[in-house]
């Protein structure tokens, strides 16, 4: 079983139909998307998504705030809402969905806001909570969290103390980061600043139950083909490549 988590920019915008062939050439069995939108670019790429198979969504989009950064989750296995008490209070950037594979697990699709939006810290503390309280079964926290290890996950030690320590209070509760445990020295960025430096702002948690069911995780960049050699063609970020025991 295949997971793409990707965070695609702006809601796609007029990139919307390479982002489209991108997941097409991946073929994920689910796809977790990130800075998602209720535009018309975003809504279309959902509807050929459902068209071409992944027909089980749901999407955190605000009526009233189309435009406003949200998540979907599209699956070719049904999928089931889950309301986990306490998460963060952002309802657009969390969402949490039971994925009826023969083995189910759950998929929660999380954006983690900015340090200067005021939300990150209470952000990290609801999902360190819910960590320590799991008891739903195997289950992947995945998306753009926004943070990392500094001089692990940057090239240049920018990530504060704070993003440190949430790093390694999540391994201190025994759920995985997928591309850490598997690529201990790996430096494949997710993220580039205009400056150039290097960031890896996207990570797939497993629980300790499930991780041993992770057979790969990669970051990997999307590619237009109409300019194969620009990195951020299709989107500033790389994607989350899982490969699971179904």
């Amino acid at each position: 079983m295949k997971i793409v988590s990707w965070n695609i920019r702006a809601g796609g915008g007029k990139r919307m139909q390479g982002i489209y062939d991108q997941l097409q050439q991946w073929q994920p069995d689910v796809i977790a998307l990130s800075e998602f939108r209720g535009t018309p670019a975003s809504q279309t790429l959902a509807a050929m998504l459902a068209e071409a198979g992944w027909s089980h969504q749901f999407q955190t989009i605000d009526p009233e705030k189309r435009a406003t950064n949200s998540l979907l989750t599209a699956s070719k296995y049904p999928l089931a809402l889950l309301d986990i008490p306490n998460h963060p209070n952002q309802p657009r950037r969390w969402l949490a969905t039971q994925v009826a594979t023969p083995t189910p697990f759950v998929l929660v699709n999380m954006h983690i806001p900015n340090f200067n939006t005021g939300f990150k810290y209470p952000y990290h503390q609801a999902v360190l909570q819910i960590m320590a309280d799991w008891q739903l079964g195997p289950a992947i926290f995945l998306g753009d969290t926004n943070s990392g290890k500094s001089y692990i996950d940057d090239a240049t030690g920018v990530f504060w103390k704070r993003e440190h320590k949430w790093m390694e209070a999540i391994e201190e509760l025994g759920w995985v980061d997928a591309y850490r445990r598997l690529h201990p020295a790996g430096r494949d960025y997710t993220w580039y600043s205009h400056r150039n430096n290097g960031f890896r702002l996207d990570q797939a948690f497993f629980s300790p139950d499930y991780f041993p069911a992770c057979r790969s995780a990669r970051n990997e960049w999307g590619v237009d083909p109409n300019n194969p050699n620009r990195r951020d063609a299709l989107s500033d970020h790389a994607a989350i490549l899982l490969e699971l025991e179904r």
